[in-house]
């Protein structure tokens, strides 16, 4: 059996007749948020907002820097899993392995590659059968765990997350799964609107870019994402 978390929580697919059964249901949450809390040695991921996406980038920056939200949150969850290896001096690059499936998967594959980051590897989250080769590619588990905590932190930051950037009210699982190491970024209309005026000056061919917030000077082709830490 392999865990979908939008079919946990809907008692559909796999866990079809689960939605009377609350202690099962707790009895299996319990044991899978154990078991990744047992073997996660770091958690990070990156909310970004669609409506605010497309209001604060213009659609130029957009296509010019292949920055649509799903390469913008690999990028940016990318680039804090290199400064966390980075952190206890690894010489090693890490592997970036993401669900198969997303229609912009090129748009960050050529965004990593113009970064001089690690290609992405894209696997199925669950087991994926081949009707034209008869053959079965096997599900990545690590995957699921991800899509465990991408669905709490969902739940949260849709229900709970104000201007602030502070939750109330949260969810067993969620309050659980937080206190794996790292840390949840999202993009406010502020942080949008900075990243798209320092993208903005640098396609312009600026020699220095100005950060709007600070006023700082910062090197062209050095732009970092933000993404604010909850």
């Amino acid at each position: 059996r392999s865990l979908h978390a939008t079919e946990f929580a809907h008692s559909r697919g796999a866990f079809e007749g689960w939605k009377n059964q609350e202690r099962r249901r707790q009895s299996l949450l319990g044991d899978l948020v154990g078991i990744i809390r047992g073997s996660v040695h770091q958690k990070l991921a990156t909310i970004i907002h669609h409506d605010i996406h497309q209001s604060a980038m213009s659609s130029s920056i957009r296509k010019q820097f292949l920055l649509e939200a799903y390469p913008l949150a690999g990028r940016t969850v990318a680039k804090k899993v290199m400064d966390y290896v980075k952190s206890f001096s690894s010489g090693t690059a890490p592997e970036f392995i993401f669900e198969d499936g997303d229609l912009d998967k090129g748009k960050l594959m050529e965004r990593f590659k113009k970064d001089g980051y690690p290609a992405p590897i894209f696997r199925p989250k669950k087991n994926r059968s081949n009707k034209k080769t008869g053959l079965t590619t096997a599900g990545y588990t690590p995957l699921q765990a991800a899509d465990l905590w991408a669905y709490e932190l969902f739940q949260a930051a849709k229900k709970n997350m104000g201007a602030s950037g502070e939750y109330s009210d949260l969810r067993w699982a969620f309050r659980q799964l937080d206190k794996v190491p790292g840390e949840a970024g999202y993009f406010t209309e502020k942080d949008m609107k900075r990243t798209n005026s320092m993208l903005d000056q640098q396609a312009s061919g600026n020699e220095l870019i100005t950060d709007p917030v600070g006023g700082a000077i910062l090197l062209p082709k050095r732009w970092t994402v933000p993404g604010r830490s909850s």
